[in-house]
């Protein structure tokens, strides 16, 4: 039981505790204009969009003659390679 005692002294915990204010600035009614970014990011987006499917018809018909070179060079090359490779095998 004295074992007890003694060692009940080094369990006391003493806490100080102290409360302090945190102030947190108000924000202003100019920033809390939610509704109207939104609006304007979603126009934003919206117009970004239109530039980019432009760019793309535009980037395609232009480039049209070139594209459809490398098209017909591709189809060519495939089919060459098609002819080739069923000759091979009859042989």
């Amino acid at each position: 039981m004295n074992y007890l005692k003694n060692q009940s002294d080094f369990s006391t915990i003493t806490l100080h505790i102290q409360e302090t204010k945190v102030i947190v600035p108000q924000a202003e009614k100019e920033e809390l204009q939610t509704w109207a970014k939104t609006k304007q990011t979603f126009i934003n987006s919206v117009q970004n969009m239109q530039k980019f499917f432009s760019f793309l018809f535009i980037g395609i018909v232009g480039y049209s003659p070139v594209l459809a070179l490398f098209v017909l060079a591709g189809l060519l090359i495939f089919f060459v390679r098609r002819y080739i490779k069923k000759r091979s095998k009859e042989e």
